[in-house]
């Protein structure tokens, strides 16, 4: 089993947001999240939501593929915002 970083909020608001990938399918930390069906217009939902729930805002240089690429590298960067608070 992969052991993940991130809390159980975060993986439930991803999961909102990748629309092809089965609610009983595991999510690998470094899955592709577009192959999972995040597309731009998910991008920008995934990120009121986290911004939301995190209480945090994502500053330009962080809203781009690179950062959407995976569950980890997603939730590196919300990790890193949250601490910097």
């Amino acid at each position: 089993m992969v052991e993940r970083a991130w809390d159980d909020t975060f993986i439930t608001v991803l999961r909102k947001h990748l629309k092809l990938l089965a609610a009983d399918d595991p999510l690998a930390p470094d899955a592709s999240l577009v192959e999972l069906g995040l597309d731009s217009l998910e991008m920008v939902g995934l990120l009121i939501d986290l911004e939301s729930v995190y209480g945090i805002s994502f500053p330009d240089s962080e809203m781009n593929f690179e950062t959407f690429a995976s569950a980890e590298r997603l939730w590196a960067v919300v990790a890193r915002l949250r601490a910097a608070g």
